[in-house]
């Protein structure tokens, strides 16, 4: 959740960085009409998720492992993979362009990508 918020917040102020001043804030009047379609995604937020639990460990019982894909439009973004052991936790950070990552992925971190990659965008 706190990725997500963070990799928004970036893509937003890289908007706001390219464009033009404004001039000064006015008040806007409410719209009595019909509802306006939304606008569209900005670019780079994160519009698609897959996520995959699993157990790598024989030892231990139960799901608690997981893999997390944050990715926007393009395939980019975030790969977020915690393995869970009864001794230790162990989270990793991957970074993913056009739903792939120079890093080496497990299986279940591809599973999570493609969950993302056939989800409908946000």
């Amino acid at each position: 959740m706190l990725v997500s918020l963070v990799l928004s917040l970036a893509a937003l102020n890289r908007r706001q960085r390219s464009r033009p001043a404004a001039g000064p804030i006015r008040p806007r009047q409410l719209d009595s009409g019909p509802a306006a379609e939304p606008a569209g995604a900005v670019p780079g937020a994160i519009q698609r998720v897959g996520v995959v639990r699993f157990n790598p460990y024989h030892d231990t019982g139960g799901e608690y492992s997981f893999a997390v894909a944050l990715l926007d439009e393009a395939g980019g973004g975030l790969l977020l993979t915690g393995l869970y052991h009864r001794d230790q936790s162990r989270v990793y950070a991957k970074e993913i362009r056009a739903w792939t990552s120079e890093h080496e992925l497990m299986d279940e971190e591809r599973e999570a990508i493609e969950k993302a990659r056939a989800q409908p965008p946000k």
